[in-house]
């Protein structure tokens, strides 16, 4: 016959299982909503420094 003790500590290591799982999943939610954010940022930078050498290019070519 299975013992109190035995039974709380399966309920225990059952518990245990279930946070280890949460804060993993919560941790990988966050890398990758992370690493899109900073994909987004660095395409808006791609994007501005694209734009500037563009005008600059224009304003250049204006005073030649």
């Amino acid at each position: 016959m299975i013992t109190q003790r035995a039974l709380l500590s399966i309920s225990l290591l059952h518990i245990q299982r279930i946070l280890v799982n949460w804060y993993y999943r919560r941790a990988e939610e966050h890398y990758l909503i992370s690493a899109c954010i900073e994909q987004q940022r660095a395409k808006e930078a791609m994007l501005n420094a694209a734009h500037y050498q563009k005008k600059a290019a224009f304003a250049r070519s204006e005073r030649i």
